[in-house]
């Protein structure tokens, strides 16, 4: 059955490829960010966002009031690797964040074709990096891709078998399936286990 979150993906698709059809690559990328703009004018209460740059790679980092400063979600956006922001993706974002009370850190990764692979998958990997430096247990860092963040997560050489290969990383991996990713909107626990209460 599908989640709320699931539901929230596969009606965003759904509504952009009409708009998008046709449209140059520039003018998809401004014309989701207006959407998202447009989606996220009002923050939830209890829920904080601070824009907290890792270096030269712009994220946001979403805290819900009372949620357990040991633990966090880095979340991959989708966007067929060529699209997506911090800005088109902030909904979902927010979305994890206030359906399972964790802090939840979302990432602008480089995007295609002006930064040819390998470059998302080492942003990821200074993501993951920064994530550890806040003295946060590796085994309570969960990843969580949608669309085209779920194949980077999970594509061979991908981001997911780079942070995996790191001492005690991800409490646990989820690819939120869209039309990049091929899955039709379900949600796919792929490692670990994080308490039930968080689970999709």
């Amino acid at each position: 059955m599908p989640t709320r979150l699931a539901r929230l993906i596969e009606n965003a698709i759904r509504g952009l490829r009409p708009l998008t059809n046709n449209m140059s690559l520039e003018a998809e990328r401004a014309g989701q960010d207006f959407l998202g703009r447009v989606e996220t004018r009002h923050i939830p209460d209890g829920i904080s966002v601070i824009r907290s740059d890792i270096g030269d790679i712009p994220a946001e980092w979403f805290h819900p009031e009372g949620a357990a400063d040991d633990a966090a979600i880095i979340y991959f956006h989708g966007g067929a690797y060529m699209a997506g922001s911090l800005v088109s993706n902030r909904v979902l974002a927010l979305e994890l964040a206030t359906s399972l009370g964790m802090n939840v850190l979302s990432f602008e990764y480089r995007l295609a074709p002006e930064n040819p692979y390998p470059a998302a998958l080492v942003d990821a990997m200074r993501i993951y990096r920064s994530v550890l430096e806040l003295d946060v247990p590796a085994q309570r860092i969960s990843f969580i891709g949608d669309s085209a963040g779920g194949g980077l997560l999970c594509g061979r050489g991908g981001a997911g078998a780079g942070l995996r290969a790191l001492p005690g990383a991800g409490a646990a991996e989820f690819l939120l399936h869209g039309a990049h990713a091929g899955g039709g909107g379900a949600l796919a626990q792929r490692q670990g286990a994080l308490p039930h209460r968080f689970r999709g």
